[in-house]
């Protein structure tokens, strides 16, 4: 009986320390299940981090196609003002030369013409407020005592039934009224050199013309033939046709407002500081 109990506690002993080693490999499996995963999860971790630190570029690389595009808008801009600029440095056609229709006399826009006839000066029409330009560089003389109106007077051309307007110039405010001015209104045959021009483009801001007014916010050429019964051709008088006493003329704009390589400077310093920043934090590791 002894021998029996004897054996039966070496087989329970035995069990025991079987149990306690699978036990054991169990948890020692399960460690190093859980150190071979813990890598491929943080390594997912990392790689989701950096396509993320990635997608940041997407902003200097914007702001690098805007700078372009600014450059662009910029060869453009001049493109259009040396456009405008050789136009009027080509020799002055005839009232013959323009065509009758008027899609293809607005593609002349900024060509002179030469035109001989007489002015109307009981049907003047004015284009107010108007500030007058230097005759330098097309730029605006900035002084609140300079502002004023172009005075548009109907040109009959000599041996035709035509008419047409002729923007003479500028006058200042206290000579809008042709009486303060009466040796500017030239009687009688004249030559008169102007500048093709079109219609300015109307905006949310731009008054309405009150009915039978012959004052105009904007150079609206239809709507100016209209009430004084002309052709809707209008010249802008060159500085040349001048009269003693008239209205100064020379008024053509030809330069624009052009700030492209500023906005083009302006949109590469973002590309390339928004890069350098994130070239320190994401690659140099630095901290802020």
């Amino acid at each position: 009986m002894e021998k029996v109990t004897v054996v039966v506690l070496k087989f329970a002993r035995a069990s025991a320390w079987t149990a306690r080693g699978s036990g054991r490999l169990i948890f020692l499996r399960s460690m190093h299940a859980e150190q071979v995963a813990k890598p491929d999860y943080f390594r997912r971790q990392a790689d989701t981090a950096r396509s993320r630190n990635y997608a940041l570029l997407v902003f200097p690389a914007v702001t690098f196609c805007l700078g372009g595009w600014q450059l662009y808008r910029l060869q453009w801009k001049l493109g259009l003002i040396d456009e405008r600029t050789s136009r009027m440095r080509i020799a002055p056609l005839t009232i013959d030369d323009l065509p009758d229709d008027l899609d293809k006399l607005r593609e002349m826009e900024y060509r002179r013409v030469t035109v001989t006839g007489q002015f109307d000066h009981d049907n003047e029409i004015y284009l107010a407020p108007r500030s007058p330009l230097n005759n330098t560089g097309g730029g605006l003389i900035s002084s609140s005592t300079n502002h004023g109106a172009h005075v548009i007077t109907p040109f009959k051309i000599s041996n035709t039934n035509t008419i047409i307007l002729v923007d003479r110039g500028w006058v200042a405010t206290n000579r809008i009224n042709p009486s303060t001015r009466p040796d500017g209104q030239v009687q009688g045959e004249v030559t008169v050199t102007g500048v093709i021009r079109n219609s300015e483009k109307a905006n949310n801001f731009t008054p309405d013309v009150r009915a039978g007014s012959a004052s105009f916010p904007i150079r609206d050429i239809d709507q100016m033939a209209s009430l004084r019964h002309t052709s809707p051709v209008f010249l802008e008088a060159t500085k040349a046709s001048d009269v003693r006493g008239g209205p100064v003329g020379g008024q053509t704009i030809v330069q624009m407002r052009n700030e492209h390589l500023n906005y083009a400077i302006t949109w590469y310093a973002l590309s390339a500081l928004s890069f350098v920043l994130w070239y320190l934090k994401y690659v140099k590791r630095k901290t802020f």
